[in-house]
């Protein structure tokens, strides 16, 4: 037999898991409050940690991913004209319909876009009446909570008479510009 041989294992390996030595066991002796000369006072029962609600860890856990290329479809919240815009202004937009990641709503229609306006000439017609005037705007991002959905594609108009318009409750449709993950709305 060879219990000698085995030994010295079976006598250490208690004696450094009771000084707590051993990471695999919790070191109690850590823990434990420096002894008290009075009496004791009386202890509350200890309590348990709340467990977190299963709302509050769906929702850290239940994102939807919002894949770029996906429709995004606004309107222009106010009329614009080729005479009074000038390039770089901000334009506001609204979500028109709801954004869904397959049935789930990720944005409710009448969210905020931010965009601006990309061009805006106004060109005045010769008595040829080959001029015209040019507006487009582009969306930059949709707002939804605190997250922004950054968008790409644009909207404009061209027309030979001396003002074109974009009206208010204008449609147009842009797409997702890059992947984002958003929590149901």
């Amino acid at each position: 037999m060879r219990f000698p041989a085995l030994l010295p294992y079976l006598v250490v390996s208690p004696l450094v898991a009771g000084l707590g030595f051993c990471s695999a066991f919790p070191q109690a002796s850590a823990q434990q409050p420096a002894p008290q000369t009075g009496p004791t006072p009386a202890r509350a029962p200890a309590q348990a940690p709340k467990p977190a609600t299963a709302n509050a860890q769906g929702a850290a856990l239940s994102t939807l991913l919002l894949t770029e290329g996906t429709e995004v479809y606004l309107t222009v919240v106010e009329d614009l004209s080729s005479k009074t815009a000038h390039e770089g202004d901000a334009v506001e937009f609204v979500l028109a319909d709801d954004l869904k990641v397959g049935n789930v709503v990720v944005a409710k229609a009448g969210a905020k876009a931010v965009g601006e306006v990309t061009h805006a000439d106004r060109r005045e017609s010769t008595w040829i009446e080959v001029e015209g005037a040019e507006l487009s705007v582009r969306p930059d991002y949709l707002k939804v909570g605190s997250y922004k959905i950054h968008l790409r594609g644009s909207f404009g108009v061209f027309n030979r008479r001396k003002d074109v318009r974009i009206a208010k409750g204008q449609k147009m449709t842009v797409h997702v510009s890059q992947d984002i993950n958003l929590p149901p709305a």
